[in-house]
């Protein structure tokens, strides 16, 4: 046995033993002028093999020392501030992109409970057997004879007075789920793949007997910023995707999307020409029809209603059983004589006549949806249609769409002032699950407006502030003289009953600007570069 003695400035002995192929049991002291030992390397009886090259190192430090580093774990005494978290159960993606909030709060002191929900482990399984119907989910107790255990109280209100905003355990574990099975921790299973398992529930009747074979959709204008996403919820649900484009060559972002390769295929159509969709949807079971340009031409309106007309038309002569339609809140909250009281939902339409003057594209997608109403009655057609509102959030597609670079003009500068007005806010992985629910849920029919909140354009600017203060956004209104307009009432319940729940905007925000930077269309600016400008 070979012995090794190192010491350094702060007076740690380091004492190391090379031992060939047998346990160490080592015990070593140092004795002071009275003594007594000042330190002392504690046993240990792990094997080393000589003939690796390894041994244990012993680090014995003298007493002294070690009672002034106690002492400098005692912040109180010491008077450093100290903040706590108090995590629970903690799940999500598996990668973090970045921190919920950007706000440095110097004063926080002492403990803070971060509790997102408490729940039943049975109410856990039926939100992963809702998310997830294809995993083999199970709804046995082991303690089935009693009564069950009620959920505590709690409360987070200290991380909230921070402007913590709670993710809901939905979205938790949905995004959890679908991170597992994109590093390949979790077989990704397909509806075929659950039905196959649970022929003999389908045969008794229940809704799986609709999908004994692997179900087909196809989706109209599935290279935007919401069809790119549609595309990707159906593609992690197990759905074989037809994407259909002018221009499919355009639409390669969408072959690198998990389960592209064996399950998407893209094929060129138009609104305007029947018969290339009448092949688009052969075969179909479902059609989400998400296509509509973006433009302020007047021309736009009669393309909106034929292009509608011909995808309803065309689904009914192919066989196909369910249409999803991709409406615009601007169908819905466009009425000058709506009470401000009033409360925003499914039954409210836009005033025609004030819709046509004051933006065509809102017009012509009302009028889009009346044509799709109209058709799928006269040709029987189970018919869903979602009204999403402005939508943020990560993009897929290589390019910048409309509601995005609303955003990004703030960020540059370039919109020196904002206007006293309101606007609806979703996050675009919100309105693309809303498709999908209403899709997968046999009885849903008629409008689903998809509304996570209603803020005023100050408090959109204020986020923007607190998330990225680098940028220069601006804080003149264009309309200073005025009151603020305030924010319009609505109601979400009809998706909120089908299990959606909506994502906070701030979070919405923060991940949409943080994918712009990534995929460089907004430059990235440090507080540094700020500072130096000034």
């Amino acid at each position: 046995m070979e012995g090794i003695v190192n010491a350094n400035m702060d007076s740690t002995y380091t004492l190391g033993f090379r031992i060939p192929g047998q346990q160490c049991n080592a015990w070593a002291t140092r004795e002071g002028p009275n003594g007594k030992p000042l330190w002392r390397a504690l046993p240990t009886k792990n094997k080393f093999n000589i003939e690796m090259g390894t041994w244990p190192t012993y680090t014995a430090t003298p007493r002294r020392w070690q009672r002034r580093r106690r002492r400098r774990r005692r912040p109180a005494k010491r008077g450093v501030p100290l903040a706590v978290v108090l995590p629970c159960v903690t799940v999500g993606p598996i990668v973090q992109p970045a921190i919920n909030t950007s706000i440095n709060h110097a004063v926080a002191r002492g403990r803070y409970l971060c509790i997102g929900t408490v729940i039943h482990r049975a109410e856990l399984l039926r939100m992963l057997k809702e998310l997830f119907p294809q995993y083999p989910v199970t709804s046995k107790s082991k303690d089935d004879g009693n009564s069950m255990v009620k959920p505590y109280r709690f409360s987070n209100q200290r991380l909230k007075d921070l402007g913590l905003e709670f993710t809901p355990m939905r979205k938790c574990l949905y995004d959890a789920v679908v991170c597992m099975q994109q590093k390949g921790h979790l077989a990704v299973q397909s509806i075929d793949h659950m039905s196959s398992n649970n022929s003999e529930e389908a045969n008794n009747g229940n809704n799986n007997g609709e999908k004994k074979q692997e179900q087909v959709v196809c989706v109209t204008g599935a290279g935007g910023f919401i069809g790119s996403w549609v595309v990707r919820e159906l593609l992690l649900r197990g759905y074989r995707v037809r994407g259909t484009a002018r221009d499919p060559r355009k639409n390669a972002h969408l072959l690198a999307l998990e389960g592209a390769k064996e399950r998407l295929t893209l094929c060129r159509a138009d609104v305007l020409d029947f018969a290339s969709l009448r092949a688009a949807f052969a075969g179909c079971h479902g059609v989400f029809h998400i296509a509509s340009p973006v433009s302020k031409d007047p021309n736009l309106v009669p393309v909106a209603i034929e292009g509608t007309r011909n995808v309803m038309n065309a689904a009914a002569d192919m066989g196909v059983r369910r249409v999803v339609f991709t409406s615009s809140y601007g169908a819905v909250h466009m009425n000058p004589n709506r009470s401000p009281d009033a409360v925003l939902d499914e039954t409210c339409w836009s005033d025609p006549e004030f819709c046509r003057r004051e933006d065509i594209y809102c017009y012509a997608k009302m009028m889009a949806e009346k044509t799709a109403t109209e058709e799928a009655s006269r040709r029987r057609l189970q018919l869903a249609v979602v009204v999403p509102c402005v939508t943020v959030g990560p993009i897929l597609q290589p390019s910048v769409n409309f509601s995005c670079h609303h955003v990004v003009r703030y960020l540059t500068g370039a919109a020196a002032t904002y206007p006293n007005a309101v606007a609806a806010y979703a996050d675009v992985r919100d309105v693309a699950r809303a498709h999908v629910l209403v899709y997968e849920h046999h009885g849903a029919r008629g409008r689903y407006l998809c509304i996570g909140t209603v803020i005023h354009r100050a408090e959109l600017l204020r986020m923007l502030k607190e998330l990225f203060p680098q940028y220069p956004v601006t804080s003149k209104c264009e309309d200073e003289g005025n009151p603020m307009v305030k924010p319009y009432k609505f109601s979400n319940q009809r998706l909120k009953d089908l299990g959606l729940e909506f994502t906070p905007l701030r979070k919405s925000l923060q991940e949409a600007i943080v994918c712009l930077q990534r995929k460089g269309h907004l430059p990235v600016v440090t507080v540094a570069q700020q500072r130096a400008c000034l």
